[in-house]
């Protein structure tokens, strides 16, 4: 409820203050008659912004009406645009009562005649109508008779129009007849007049019977926007007024107010009323302008909203996708997992049938280099094998058997060469000349090499696996 009422005193105090907004400088007369006069325009001395923008408020006339001091023609309407409409006199031939010849000269004054809105026309039979700057034919339109034409009409018959150079400052018209002997008859008429007002007469023709016709001008400060600026310390400054910017450097150019009045220039909140913009759901204002904001759920489009669609087709797609790869996920580690316990497992039993085959002691004894735990030995070896086999065998068999239970399987020796290294044993005690065999359970080769050199003294005949006794433990 505040923020409604808050709302609505800014309103009305919006409305008000465009109301009251000057056109005018403080102190000046704002109208003549019935039309305004804006600044930089002026009707009193020292309220216009130079002498060329002098109006004359001719109270002679009931209501009174302004004139343009320099050129003396009548103001109709003022726009801060940069136009203005004027009452322009005609240019007649052969009409009993006129005057044959329009001359109209805006030089060293801020106005020329509007390419835009104006047009140089003539009506008459055998009429050409001629425009010239000085001594120089600029444009012209011919228009003939003896046709039947729609009534109303300006395309060459009984009417002819063209268009007028920009920035034309200086204009020489002039009629004459195409015709010869009493085809010149009939008056001819030619005029500068306003597009839109000619467009709407409901008699083109009737335009004969009347002294003026409206035209629209252009006016431009001369120079740029600071020409007519007050002196402050010797430099000119900017004649337009807060919230304004210049235009082409020569139109001061405003949201709403007079751009060339100090802060008579104010923002138009568009966002006031549903009339000023287009916002389908949150309008906010900006300096001289506004945008508009959508809900979530919408997105923005120009100025208006629209819904955002969601593709279920699309979702389904990602959600099917995301699953198969969290299910792929989930395979992968239920499967890495299994590897795992499985490869625990195979280590554990290991580890348990190395200790309960009394692998363990055996491997400790064989590692130390003590000469003092070398009888220890001998006191786990069976009775029978002692009394049979002789302590050099009894400690290379525990040496291979050593070498064979290794946790590394890079330094296991391989069946072939455990075979081999039996054989050796077995026939050692049998050859005098064979040197003792040092096996080194920390070296992989080095037993090998010294296998490899006893084989190469003396060919092994015997069987393998006749002679093979195994080690009691």
């Amino acid at each position: 409820m505040f923020t409604r009422t808050m709302l609505l005193l800014f309103m009305i105090k919006t409305c008000c203050l465009t109301e009251t907004l000057s056109q005018t400088l403080p102190g000046c007369q704002e109208r003549c008659g019935s039309i305004m006069i804006p600044y930089p325009f002026g009707i009193t001395p020292n309220c216009s912004a130079h002498e060329s923008f002098s109006i004359t408020c001719n109270t002679s006339f009931n209501p009174p009406r302004p004139f343009i001091t320099n050129n003396n023609l009548e103001v109709l309407d003022i726009s801060l645009d940069g136009t203005a409409r004027v009452n322009n006199p005609l240019l007649t031939y052969n009409c009993s009562g006129r005057t044959d010849r329009l001359d109209v000269n805006f030089t060293n004054t801020p106005f020329t005649y509007s390419s835009t809105f104006t047009r140089f026309t003539a009506i008459g039979c055998n009429n050409l109508a001629l425009i010239s700057r000085l001594t120089t034919v600029i444009g012209g339109c011919i228009s003939l008779c003896n046709i039947t034409v729609p009534d109303n009409t300006c395309y060459g018959i009984l009417c002819c129009q063209t268009n007028i150079p920009s920035s034309l400052k200086f204009i020489n018209a002039s009629l004459s007849s195409i015709a010869s002997g009493n085809d010149q008859q009939g008056c001819k008429y030619a005029f500068m007049v306003d597009v839109d007002w000619f467009a709407n007469l409901t008699n083109i023709y009737e335009v004969q019977n009347m002294p003026t016709v409206p035209a629209v001008l252009d006016w431009r400060l001369s120079g740029n926007c600071n020409a007519y600026g007050p002196l402050v310390s010797g430099l000119y400054t900017s004649v337009c007024g807060s919230n304004a910017f210049c235009s082409n450097r020569s139109i001061c150019s405003c949201f709403q107010g007079n751009p060339y009045i100090s802060s008579g220039c104010q923002d138009i909140n568009e966002c006031a009323s549903s009339s000023t913009n287009d916002c389908e759901f949150y309008c906010f204002n900006t300096l001289g302008s506004y945008r508009c904001s959508c809900p979530n759920g919408y997105v923005i489009n120009g100025n208006s909203c629209l819904k955002i669609q969601t593709n279920n087709k699309i979702k389904a797609i990602l959600i099917g996708c995301f699953s198969g790869l969290g299910a792929l996920l989930a395979l992968f580690v239920v499967w890495w997992l299994h590897k795992v316990m499985k490869k625990r497992k195979k280590d554990m039993l290991k580890d348990i049938y190395f200790k309960r085959n009394g692998g363990l002691l055996l491997q400790q004894q064989m590692s130390s280099g003590d000469d003092g735990n070398e009888d220890h030995l001998l006191d786990i070896i069976d009775h029978r094998v002692k009394i049979e086999g002789g302590k050099d065998q009894i400690k290379r068999f525990a040496k291979l058997a050593n070498s064979c239970l290794s946790l590394d399987g890079r330094r296991r020796p391989k069946m072939k060469q455990v075979a081999i290294e039996l054989e050796l044993i077995r026939t050692s005690d049998e050859r005098d000349t064979t040197n003792e065999v040092e096996y080194d359970s920390t070296k992989r080769g080095g037993i090998w090499d010294v296998m490899s050199s006893e084989i190469e003294s003396g060919p092994i005949t015997t069987s393998l696996a006749s002679d093979f006794q195994p080690l009691l433990l």
